[in-house]
C-alpha cells in the first residue's frame, strides 16, 4: 500500500523569510559545505 505524503513546503516560506540573503550562513548553513560549497540534492 502507497504511503500518502503532504504536499513539501519550501523551508524559507514555512519560516516567513521573504528575503534570502547571501551573506546570512546561519540560514544558508544547511546547504552548504565546510568549504561554502552549495551541497547538492
Amino acid at each position: 500500500m502507497a504511503v500518502v505524503r503532504g504536499k513539501k513546503i519550501c523551508r524559507f516560506c514555512e519560516n516567513k523569510i521573504s528575503m534570502i540573503n547571501y551573506k546570512d550562513e546561519r540560514i544558508l548553513k544547511r546547504f552548504t559545505n565546510e568549504r561554502g560549497k552549495i551541497i547538492p540534492r
